[in-house]
């Protein structure tokens, strides 16, 4: 591939050369950014944009996983909002294969692409200004160890360079923990842990007469280890030293339920085995792994040893856990913790603060997190410190800041599927194990309901009085349905039941707690941070998914990521409109709709409106948005200054207003001015349907805001606000949610009338989750909107900006002539479609006079049979 040249920044550290080459490389499949060694053999800057005059603040990131990855993109999302001092970004990856989803290894096996699990590739790096080092830092040398004068430490790569730091973040994450067994480290014995270890495994198996393997330890890792080998068509054998797997996760009920699945699927899990050896015997040289030997079992009141048989397997794969990766934190002094992971307080910061250190190689409050979830939230405080110190070094240090976020430890609950079985734990489901006592001070109440026929269980945890949800085990697909509701009413501050226990067992009259499918794939594509379909159906999905859920997921990952939407891979997922990014009309036209917020428009744009219509012959209307009748006629509306208006999507439409306080004698707050910063603030956002809105200035109510999904209607001390109205087939009148709100948090409150009428609890439950935050949500929420809004670009302009994406609009693949295919009549000065049939009116040509004009052409041409109607 072609090589770019780019310099560095004028304050560039004196000891990296002064240019350097960046380039997309497939040596090191999947591509990513690769600093290229300068003559002197230094590092170079591989910043694509490092032109850029303002400060540089040089961050260096130490780790590409999962946990790395998400730490950059905070950064570089921090840098998009800021004006002044920037981030230079430098990130170390020592795999082969950079940034990829660990969560998805098993599927591996199946598809053998590392370009399915990975998450970001070296164009995006590139673009961001990220410079990627594929090297393993073996030093950091902190601040206090170099020159007085120096800003910052640095650290040293095993090709001996130095890259400087003013703040250093550590995400070496952890390594496979390998325990001190005889004759581990022979030939036929692997760990599951990366991209790497997965091809040493499928390597082995397809050179040798490999039919058995055994995995030691049945955590959950050690599940997916299991799952993955039995891909290869082996006998598989999980050896759990407890007395059943998954032992941090379930009971021993659910434990009996998951392995009765588990053998169905072929896996034995064999517990209370303690591994003693490795046998060696296969092979030519008798060197290879031949099978497990295991430590007799002491029990009963005599302490009797019970023998197990030797198991017989040609592969071993050692899952027994991870160990956090802090022989960095070691070597320079850092603070760790005796059990491993290097402390940190409650901003992620090590005993230097010039260093922080986030995912699975931390020790917060002597807690070892190994998921991946609480990772992302560590990358999200360290971000919002870092904002804190940059917008303290820009504006001084007694200039007002925006309040840091803190880290206060990460939820554990999970719901997992490893090797096709549905667990799901959440809250403090061993509540009954340890001393905790319900909030009434009294022990909890246990309530269990199993299925062996079924394969479900469901266990929940309660206080005494059974007003409060604790925790809970759930095994088996129809179970885990319930996980996203249970997991929500057990958080903290959720307050009491609204349900009694037996209900949420499903043994009440009320219905099953459960959220329905499209709930499930909206928390599975967040947690998972899933970007494509395919990336969903890899890990929770089979066959190659049908029409009803392409849609359904393009609207979620639109949701969530704020992803163009007829970008590759997201085009062939969308419906007509949105593929199109047009409604399409009676006739095969398609109506152009632009955002017109508020409604609110200037006498010029007015009359570029009228000037496109009269130019390209369009039917116009003027509406509560102005639709007018796709790339030509978006460019004219871009240069304009117009907006996709969403029609076409389910998204926000627009949010109706009066002329408010700023005209209007009897109106007492603007209007107009609110509801564009209304539609402004939520335009682009997709939705499970579309979403109208109306702000009136007063009781009087001309925008007909309680017609409207929100409304919102000025009262002399703030704002009323309605949710739940709307007009169409099946009208309703909106239901006041909150009186007399202040502007600043009317903005955050909206939502919708058919959802209204099946959410549980109602409009109370409403106002508890939006208005008093029972589920303690709220923070979340507000920064998922935000994220979504401030990444948001106009699909037309991005289309109209690219020839690519022009391309897919064209009438014709292979030409740019055009065919007019719509038959149009004159009405009222204005063009419309013209009518369809009627009747036996005009039914179109026979098969016969068909086949009469082919053999009239001379063609041999066929009728084919595609279908029928």
């Amino acid at each position: 591939m072609t090589a770019a040249a780019a310099t560095f920044d004028s304050d560039a550290p004196a000891n990296r050369a002064s240019e350097s080459t960046v380039k997309a490389t497939s040596s090191m499949p999947p591509a990513v950014a690769v600093v290229e060694p300068a003559a002197n053999g230094q590092v170079g800057n591989g910043n694509a944009a490092s032109t850029r005059q303002s400060p540089m603040h040089r961050v260096v990131v130490v780790g590409l996983g999962m946990v790395g990855l998400r730490m950059v993109e905070a950064l570089v999302a921090l840098d998009a909002k800021q004006d002044g001092e920037r981030f230079r970004i430098t990130v170390f990856c020592e795999e082969p294969y950079a940034a990829y989803n660990r969560m998805l290894l098993t599927s591996f096996f199946e598809h053998r692409s590392v370009d399915a699990l990975t998450m970001k590739d070296g164009e995006w790096f590139v673009e961001n200004c990220v410079e990627v080092i594929k090297r393993r830092v073996v030093q950091v040398v902190r601040s206090s160890e170099v020159e007085a004068a120096s800003r910052g430490g640095f650290v040293i790569d095993d090709s001996g360079d130095r890259s400087e730091y003013d703040t250093l973040i550590l995400a070496t994450g952890s390594a496979a923990y390998v325990p001190s067994i005889p004759n581990v480290t022979s030939k036929g014995v692997f760990v599951y842990r990366t991209i790497e270890d997965l091809n040493k495994i499928i390597s082995y198996a397809n050179s040798r007469p490999v039919r058995r393997a055994a995995v030691i330890g049945g955590g959950l890792l050690g599940l997916e280890a299991a799952a993955a080998l039995k891909s290869l068509k082996l006998e598989v054998s999980v050896v759990e030293r407890n007395a059943h797997a998954l032992a941090r996760q379930l009971d021993a009920d659910g434990a009996a339920i998951m392995n009765r699945e588990l053998r169905k699927v072929g896996i034995n899990v064999l517990p209370h085995r303690d591994t003693e050896c490795i046998l060696l015997g296969g092979g030519t040289d008798g060197q290879e792994c031949a099978g497990l030997r295991f430590k007799p079992r002491k029990h009963g009141k005599d302490l009797h040893d019970t023998k197990h048989d030797d198991l017989e397997c040609e592969m071993v794969v050692v899952s027994v856990g991870i160990s956090p990766r802090d022989e960095l934190s070691h070597g320079c002094g850092l603070e760790v913790h005796e059990k491993g992971g290097t402390v940190v307080d409650d901003e992620l910061r090590t005993s230097d603060r010039s260093i922080f250190v986030v995912g699975e190689a931390v020790s917060h409050r002597g807690i070892y997190y190994g998921l991946v979830q609480p990772g992302y939230e560590m990358c999200t405080v360290v971000a919002s410190v870092m904002a804190q110190e940059r917008h303290a070094r820009i504006h001084g240090a007694d200039a007002a800041t925006p309040t840091a976020k803190r880290y206060d430890g990460s939820d554990m609950s999970t719901k997992l599927k490893l090797a096709g079985v549905h667990v799901a734990s959440f809250g403090d489901y061993f509540a009954d194990r340890h001393a905790a006592t319900s909030p009434d001070g009294l022990p909890p109440l246990v309530a269990a309901v199993r299925d062996p026929f079924g394969n479900e269980y469901k266990k929940l945890l309660f206080s005494a009085d059974g007003k409060r949800l604790l925790g809970g085990i759930l095994v088996g697909e129809a179970s885990t349905k319930d996980y996203i509701k249970l997991h929500a009413l057990s958080r903290s501050g959720a307050g009491e039941l609204k349900v009694s226990p037996s209900d949420l067992l499903g043994m009440g009259k009320a219905k099953s707690a459960g959220a329905d499918d499209d709930d499930d794939l909206f928390e599975i594509a967040k947690i998972t941070k899933a970007k494509t379909f395919r990336e969903l159906l890899l890990s929770h999905g089979e066959g190659t998914g049908c029409e009803v859920c392409k849609p359904t997921v393009a609207s979620i990952l639109a949701s969530l990521h704020n992803d163009l939407i007829v970008a590759k891979p997201h085009l062939p997922l969308q419906d007509t409109n949105d593929r199109f990014l047009a409604n399409i009309q009676r006739g095969g036209s398609f109506s152009v709709v632009p955002r017109v917020a508020g409604g609110e428009i200037t006498p010029d744009k007015l009359i570029v409106i009228g000037q496109v219509a009269k130019e390209f012959g369009l039917y116009t209307k003027i509406t509560g948005g102005q639709r007018i009748d796709l790339p030509e006629i978006w460019s004219r509306l871009v240069a304009a200054g117009f907006e996709s208006g969403h029609a076409y999507g389910k998204a926000l439409r627009t949010v109706k207003s009066c002329v408010g306080s700023s005209w209007c004698r009897y109106g007492v707050r603007d209007s107009t001015r609110l509801a564009i910063e209304v539609e402004n603030r939520y335009k682009g956002v997709r939705a499970p349907h579309k979403i109208k809105g109306g702000v009136s200035g007063c009781v009087r109510e001309c925008a007909e805001a309680q017609s409207k999904d929100f409304g919102l209607i000025a009262t002399e001390k703030g704002w009323n606000v309605y949710v739940g109205g709307n007009g169409g087939a099946k009208p309703k009148h909106a239901v006041l949610l909150a009186a007399e709100v202040s502007e600043e948090d009317v903005i955050k409150l909206t939502r919708t009338a058919r959802w209204m009428e099946k959410l549980d609890g109602g409009l109370e439950h409403l106002r508890d989750v939006i208005i008093r935050d029972k589920l303690g949500i709220a923070k979340t929420l507000e920064e998922q909107m935000a994220n979504l809004t401030n990444n948001y670009k106009c699909e037309w302009a991005e289309v109209v900006n690219s020839q690519e994406l022009r391309a897919q609009f064209a009438q014709f693949a292979n030409t740019s002539e055009t065919q007019e295919d719509i038959e149009l009549e004159t009405r009222r000065g204005q063009i419309e479609p013209a009518a369809w049939p009627k009747g036996d009116e005009d039914p179109g040509p026979t098969r016969e006079e068909t086949m009469k004009v082919i053999e009239e052409a001379g063609d041999v041409w066929s009728w084919v049979d595609v279908g029928s109607v």
